[in-house]
């Protein structure tokens, strides 16, 4: 994967979990710890950034750096995820009573 893939893959998934929290671009910056300038470079792929700047962004947005830059990685978290929510509702509707 060369560097224009992964700036590409990066702004990708931030728009998306952007989108997903209903978060507006300086909110965003907020939880992961960057500015608003450098979120909108990411974001347009104009941006190098650091490792470290990725680390606060993974932090901030509750994913590890790969699911950031990687696609296979991303879509592996994100059916992960939506198996934990799943089996989260499960167990609600075994508590309330529900037969499955």
């Amino acid at each position: 994967m060369d560097e224009f893939a992964i700036r590409k893959t990066l702004a990708d998934q931030l728009f998306k979990i952007i989108a997903e929290n209903g978060w507006s671009n300086c909110a965003a910056a907020d939880f992961m710890g960057i500015s608003r300038n450098e979120l909108f470079g990411i974001l347009n792929q104009k941006k190098d950034i650091r490792l470290s700047t990725l680390s606060l962004i993974a932090a901030g947005v509750g994913r590890p750096i790969a699911a950031l830059i990687c696609p296979e990685t991303a879509q592996r978290f994100d059916n992960v995820e939506a198996i934990r929510r799943i089996q989260a509702d499960l167990r609600k509707l075994q508590k309330g009573g529900a037969v499955c």
